[in-house]
């Protein structure tokens, strides 16, 4: 497993880009995704972005700026992302403190619903 990172600044393109691809390719099984969004309490000497490369599928991907990180998870229901950020958060020894997003159940598009996630 090694999924992919990228920074924040590259978000709504790729999210843009994907639904693109399932509505060019009507992709049955690609029909959905899940965002999941949370911040992390850094500790020293951890690099995050590797941690998660290694634990998440190939598929995934990371971004992040500074503390928050979204993870993009392709065919992937909101209770598959919700079993994802439960064992995230237990993987980091912090509280739970997540925004999960699901398409096309919370927004059609990239930009559709603003969650008060500034970044």
């Amino acid at each position: 497993m090694a999924a992919q990172h990228f920074h924040y600044d590259d978000f709504y393109n790729v999210i843009k880009h994907h639904i693109a691809l399932i509505d060019r390719f009507e992709c049955i099984q690609e029909q959905q995704f899940s965002l999941v969004y949370i911040p992390i309490e850094k500790k020293g000497g951890i690099d995050y972005a590797k941690e998660f490369e290694g634990i998440l599928r190939e598929t995934d991907i990371v971004f992040n700026k500074i503390n928050h990180y979204i993870f993009f998870l392709p065919a992937t229901d909101w209770v598959g992302a919700d079993k994802i950020a439960k064992e995230i958060c237990e993987y980091l020894d912090q509280p739970r403190e997540d925004t999960i997003v699901n398409y096309p159940d919370d927004g059609g598009n990239a930009v559709e619903r603003d969650y008060g996630v500034k970044l």
